[in-house]
């Protein structure tokens, strides 16, 4: 039963896919309406460019917070609770001591090592304040280790012994990592490796030494890994882990960072003037990195870069603005400096041509120059040319950057000019619906009697541009009144148009949409090749009698052809250069005397300006195509005069409009552009799963899966 309904369901789909004639269908969903009002960046003259370096972020690590380690650490106690407990001992002997307090104040069962037993120190503890039992256990041991002693929970039984001799007795656990250990509970000493990242061993070796004199810890250094090994009870071995924690830092992990990019001396330079500076101000600032530096100032001389490293934000913004007072146009340079610009957001080649006023593919080769001082080396080829006499400019291409040669003066003048335009180009995603409408006999023009029809928009004037519907074919003949211009929002004129699909009077032959650089030319072509004879010569040599026929023949694109450069202008408006075409071949007439088919071709041709998000309907090219047939008795009804007495001929005349629809839509980012691709993707879906579980029927709104896109 369930392949039954399988194949109800393919048996539409695979009828659909043989068919061959163009389909009438619904159009495609217009994309929202973009907002009124948009933030955009350009040339007004309101922002200008910084004349000088340029400021940047860097890279940051993320390390741990934490300043402090666990200062009081025992190990494992037990679980005490019940009422609070103060006391108050006078020169009570060690051992009568253990015994008060562990079996009579706080009632746990101990084991006292027999060196223990034989102690006479006397302990004098006094408690006024009411303190809990967990506490109180903690504060009992803190008073053994002073004594040297250490007490250790089991689980069952405190086990209370000199410190010497909680080392060695046992074999230790062998622990690797940086993690804290967990040993099982006793008091059986840890032999733990601590992999160290960002210090050296051997200086947290002398930290630790430092911290740890009387704990019974024994630290070594582990140079060819980097480690620590820390080698004691428990208890200890976890307090120096968590130390090792807090004291692997990067040097630098409290110090805040900023990238400086000169734009008129070197990252040498600039890096040695402002060491001297903060170091004759009193900061202990230095190029290389040592003990005694607070302000760490590195030159990155590859990229031109100084990497500034400061303990504080106000002494890096201190820094900052000595490095904007430093970087400035020498007064005594020459003619002949040489200036590097590392362009981001564009093509180099693209600002120098503009710059030098002509097309940077046309710029002589210039020989190679040493590039600005801490710049890369110069490529292999580069255009460059005259900037009307401020000096000359050099595109490297492989890095794409510039290299101006002159006076600084004269790069202190150009340097806004190019920061202005190294900004990325906006996009234009534009979508162009060709439709072709099915005309009765009271409609002469579709665009005008759906204008009378309906209140769609205003009517705007059109220029003298006409569209060209090429040679008509045998049956067919073409003709109009030019081009009519439709203004309006991109939804209201697809609804007007999704009323005519619904009488079925709609055929969608196109949607392309295409997205490119404000610019830039694009296109799209989706059809044939079809091969056109272009001319016929007869060759001198013969075969067998007969002359042979030389023929030239050159193949025509045919189909949907789609060509469209836009330029974005600043007040979110699109100049249109668009050309649109749709053509096919026509089958070869019995009796031509040429062996190339005619091609019925509809071109639309012009220049627009839109608004972002705003549509035109270009209509009013009608083509008249007219079919004549007969039908009758066969043989009989091909009898010269009498055969009319057995047949009878039919003659269809059908007049179609071809309307296009062209809407741009301004990409201003990357989320923009990922939005309308999946408003894209969506009117892709041909069967929901809804329709699937429905039983192939597809819902409203749907595609009818005959056919989508770019049929013709």
């Amino acid at each position: 039963m369930k392949l039954k309904h399988l194949g109800l369901l393919l048996l539409p789909l695979m009828l659909a896919a043989c068919q061959t004639t163009t389909t009438k269908m619904q159009l495609p969903a217009p994309f929202p309406a973009p907002h009124a009002q948009r933030t955009l960046t350009a040339s007004n003259g309101h922002i200008q460019p910084r004349l000088s370096l340029k400021v940047s972020e860097t890279p940051q690590v993320n390390v741990p917070t934490e300043a402090v380690s666990a200062v009081e650490l025992s190990g494992e106690e037990p679980k005490l609770s019940g009422a609070p407990i103060n006391a108050s001992i006078e020169n009570m002997a060690l051992p009568a001591f253990i015994n008060e307090v562990y079996a009579n104040i706080l009632h746990l069962n101990f084991q006292v090592d027999p060196a223990v037993a034989k102690l006479t120190d006397l302990v004098t503890l006094r408690i006024p304040k009411k303190t809990s039992p967990q506490d109180f256990y903690r504060l009992i041991a803190t008073v053994l280790r002073s004594y040297g002693l250490a007490a250790h929970w089991t689980g069952t039984v405190v086990q209370i012994e000199p410190v010497q001799a909680t080392v060695g007795s046992e074999p230790p656990l062998i622990i690797s990592g940086r993690t804290l250990p967990s040993v099982p509970q006793s008091h059986r000493p840890i032999f733990q490796m601590v992999d160290l990242e960002y210090v050296r061993a051997s200086d947290v070796v002398n930290w630790l030494k430092v911290a740890y004199k009387i704990n019974g810890l024994t630290i070594e250094s582990d140079v060819n890994r980097n480690s620590v090994v820390l080698y004691g009870k428990p208890s200890v071995v976890i307090q120096a882990a968590q130390a090792i924690a807090v004291l692997d830092r990067p040097y630098l992990r409290g110090h805040y960072s900023v990238r400086l990019t000169p734009a008129f001396m070197s990252a040498r330079d600039l890096a040695a003037h402002l060491t001297e500076i903060l170091n004759a101000e009193g900061y202990a600032a230095s190029n290389v990195i040592s003990p005694n530096t607070s302000v760490l100032v590195i030159p990155i001389n590859s990229v031109n870069a100084v990497i500034v490293f400061a303990p504080s934000q106000s002494i890096l913004n201190h820094v900052v603005e000595w490095a904007h007072t430093i970087d400035k146009p020498a007064p005594t340079s020459g003619t002949n400096d040489f200036f590097y610009y590392q362009v981001e957001n564009t093509r180099a080649a693209d600002i120098a041509g503009v710059l030098q006023g002509q097309s940077s593919s046309r710029g002589p080769t210039a020989a190679p120059m040493a590039p600005a001082p801490g710049a890369a080396a110069t490529p292999q080829a580069s255009t460059s040319g005259g900037l009307g006499g401020i000096g000359q400019l050099v595109v490297d291409a492989s890095r794409n950057g510039l290299i101006f040669r002159g006076s600084a003066d004269e790069w202190a003048r150009l340097l806004p000019l190019i920061k202005e335009m190294d900004k990325p180009a906006r996009q234009v995603m534009v979508e162009v619906t060709i439709a072709e409408v099915t005309l009765d006999k009271n409609d002469q023009f579709g665009v005008n009697w759906q204008a009378g029809k309906w209140t769609v928009g205003t009517l705007g004037s059109s220029t003298p541009t006409t569209g060209t519907t090429g040679t008509s074919s045998t049956g067919t003949t073409s003709g109009g009144g030019g081009l009519t211009y439709l203004l309006d929002v991109a939804g209201q004129n697809k609804a007007q148009l999704q009323a005519l699909a619904a009488d079925s009077r709609v055929s969608i032959l196109s949607t392309p949409r295409i997205l490119v650089t404000s610019g830039s030319d694009a296109s799209i072509d989706v059809g044939t090749q079809v091969p056109i004879i272009t001319s016929q010569t007869t060759a001198s040599q013969t075969t067998s009698g007969t002359s042979n026929l030389l023929q030239s023949v050159e193949y025509r694109n045919t189909g949907v052809l789609l060509t469209v450069k836009p330029t974005v202008l600043s007040n979110n408006r699109v100049d249109l250069d668009i050309s649109q075409e749709d053509s096919q071949a026509q089958p070869i007439a019995s009796g031509s005397g040429v062996a190339s088919p005619s091609i019925f071709q509809r071109k639309i041709k012009t220049t627009l300006t839109l608004r972002d998000g705003g549509s035109v309907v270009l209509g009013g090219l009608v083509s008249n195509q007219v079919t004549t047939s007969d039908s009758g008795v066969p043989f009989l009804k091909d009898i010269p005069v009498l055969g009319n007495l057995f047949k009878s001929s039919s003659r269809d005349n059908q007049r179609t409009e071809l309307v296009v629809i062209i809407v741009p839509y301004i990409i201003e980012n990357s989320d923009q552009a990922e939005q309308i691709t999946q408003d894209i993707t969506k009117n892709l879906s041909l069967i929901s799963p809804a329709s699937l579980k429905s039983g192939g029927k597809v819902p409203a709104g749907k595609t009818d899966g005959k056919g989508s896109g770019d049929q013709h």
